[in-house]
């Protein structure tokens, strides 16, 4: 299992000397005819020789093929994840961009709620005000403490804040 596909492989190849694209057509040929027999009548198999083609026909509308690799030894099918989102440098960017623009919106609203206040105030009075929760508040305050735009009054849980 990966995060973008589940790799499946199987042991010995496939029987009969048939090809991957016969076996796409549909045509089927069993390794184990007994174990086939006994595992139909145990309602344990349906559809017997149907899932490559089901495979194909669940991955018609994706970007990606499911992959089969036939090797001499072993079977393997790659199957890509259909929910998978790779996030592309340019994305990481732009979310980057997103979350400097929140910061920045965050701070102005804690700035804005302390120079409105005619006292300092605790930070659950500012998250009550502005709506933000805790850590966008705290991360707010360290921001606007190391740009001097605020002042810290007291220490543990008799600390307050002014703006400057």
């Amino acid at each position: 299992m990966f995060d973008d596909r589940m790799e499946i492989i199987s042991p010995g190849s496939i029987p009969d000397g048939l090809t991957l694209a016969e076996i796409k057509d549909g045509l089927t040929a069993a390794r184990n005819p007994r174990l086939i027999h006994i595992l139909d009548k145990m309602k344990y198999i349906e559809n017997y020789g149907t899932g490559i083609q089901r495979i194909y026909r669940a991955y018609e509308s994706f970007h990606k093929d499911p992959q089969f690799i036939v090797r001499e030894n072993s079977f393997k099918v790659v199957l890509p994840n259909q929910n998978y989102v790779r996030i592309t440098e340019q994305e990481s960017i732009m979310r980057g961009e997103q979350n400097n623009r929140i910061t920045e919106l965050n701070k102005s609203k804690v700035l804005e709620v302390l120079k409105l206040s005619d006292r300092p105030l605790k930070r659950l009075e500012i998250q009550a005000k502005t709506g933000l929760t805790r850590d966008q508040v705290v991360a707010a305050l360290k921001s606007l403490r190391r740009e001097g735009s605020i002042s810290v009054l007291g220490a543990s849980v008799n600390t307050r804040y002014l703006a400057e």
